[in-house]
């Protein structure tokens, strides 16, 4: 097997300075990062019966690519020369949770999928030149930002694509129910009022997920791919309609989330599918109506319900992306049970992205509201977990908010020229 493990390469002598020491993460984990990605497309292709791997092992690509799109984020910080500890902390956890992918990947390879996979010998060019930069993929921020949409309602597409033949078969009518009971309850009746509510929750969805419940679920081979539907959309519900007006309860729901999601990496990707395609400021994503659009069309496209005709009012629709919003930070910062050893499915490094992508949007007025609830909500729910110190740039940045909150105004900054100067 081939050794590409970063533990010993990306750790700068005492004696090299911050930038070296990041221009050396940046450099030799990009290369890396991009072989590792390689390296698992070339053992899913050789495998016997690829529907078998799909959903067990591609989703691990997909984290990986994510993680590439982080270390372009602090490449372009470093050419800025925005140079801080801070930065080059986030580098090293970059590389490391490139490592926990690519352990669990084969992990996942070798533990669950051995009869239906070959073991030819692959070698793979790791020769710099030959890498595949993601600046030559997204040309630019908007560019990636797009294909975070685009690549969600494609696996939403694809995903409803899987549930056609369960949908059509006779038998699927006498399972929905028992199936709807197995994912709706557990979800429906959280209250987090201790671990031991959490845990049973937990074992009672991951059972079905295994195919282990009681439920009929092994009798059909779609339905599995069935109640993650199912899960998907009731987390979604619960974000609209009980974080909206209960922030509070989002962290449970969050923590019964990554534990499920730590051991089904698919079900990561569904639920960020339908994270993004019902809130597309989560990606985040400007979206302007199109000249074959009508108004209903192009609402729907931003997130926006239309019964009997009637678009929802805007004060509603920005309360419920909040839910939304909320629970999807809650995510972020949910800690994984305790002695767990796994990964996170979607750690800190995606609020950072996420922030760091708006501030680079030029909005139109329209979408002003829902990108500033965005960045409340983030900061709000994650800001304790990406908050390092409370003096230097931080706390400037408080003070100058705390200003505008009290003022209504930011201060002119001084030395700016009047307009009638010259």
């Amino acid at each position: 097997m081939m050794d590409v493990s970063m533990q010993g390469i990306v750790k700068a002598p005492r004696s090299q300075n911050l930038k070296e020491k990041l221009k050396i993460i940046s450099i030799v984990s990009d290369s890396v990062i991009t072989c590792k990605i390689r390296f698992m497309l070339c053992n899913i292709e050789e495998c016997k019966n690829l529907s078998v791997v799909e959903e067990n092992l591609r989703p691990f690509i997909i984290e990986l690519k994510d993680l590439k799109i982080q270390l372009e984020i602090v490449e372009e910080m470093l050419a800025e020369k925005i140079i801080t500890p801070l930065l080059a902390a986030m580098s090293e956890i970059i590389v490391e949770r490139s490592d926990r992918v690519f352990n669990n990947f084969w992990q996942t390879k070798y533990n669950n999928l051995m009869q239906s996979i070959t073991h030819p010998i692959i070698e793979v060019d790791c020769r710099p030149e030959a890498v595949v930069t993601i600046g030559e993929v997204f040309l630019n921020e908007e560019q990636k930002t797009f294909d975070f949409f685009k690549s969600a309602k494609k696996f939403l597409e694809d995903h409803s694509e899987k549930l056609k033949g369960f949908l059509q078969s006779a038998e699927s009518k006498k399972l929905r129910l028992a199936f709807q009971k197995a994912i709706n309850l557990p979800i429906n009746t959280l209250t987090v009022g201790s671990g031991d509510e959490l845990m049973e929750k937990y074992k009672q969805l991951k059972l079905v997920f295994e195919k282990k419940a009681p439920t009929g679920i092994e009798s059909h081979p779609g339905g599995v791919d069935f109640c993650k539907n199912l899960f998907a959309k009731a987390v979604l519900q619960q974000g609209e309609k009980l974080v909206s007006n209960k922030p509070e309860m989002a962290f449970g729901l969050a923590a019964l989330i990554v534990a499920l999601c730590s051991d089904f990496p698919y079900l990561t990707e569904l639920l960020l599918a339908y994270f993004r395609t019902s809130c597309p400021y989560l990606c985040p994503i400007i979206l302007d109506q199109s000249d074959d659009q009508t108004e209903d069309e192009y609402k729907r496209t931003l997130g926006y319900k239309i019964i009997d005709e009637t678009v929802e009012k805007q004060g509603h629709y920005l309360n419920r992306m909040s839910g939304i919003i909320k629970l999807y930070a809650a995510i972020i910062v949910a800690k994984l049970r305790h002695n767990e050893n796994g990964y996170h499915p979607h750690g800190l490094e995606n609020a950072w992205r996420l922030l760091n992508a708006i501030l680079k949007c030029k909005p139109t007025p329209e979408h002003v509201d829902a990108l500033a609830t965005v960045i409340r909500d983030i900061l709000q729910v994650c800001g304790p977990a990406m908050e390092i110190g409370a003096e230097g740039p931080i706390g400037r940045l408080r003070i100058l908010l705390e200003t505008f909150s009290t003022d209504g105004s930011f201060p002119e900054p001084k030395g700016q020229l009047p307009n009638n100067f010259w």
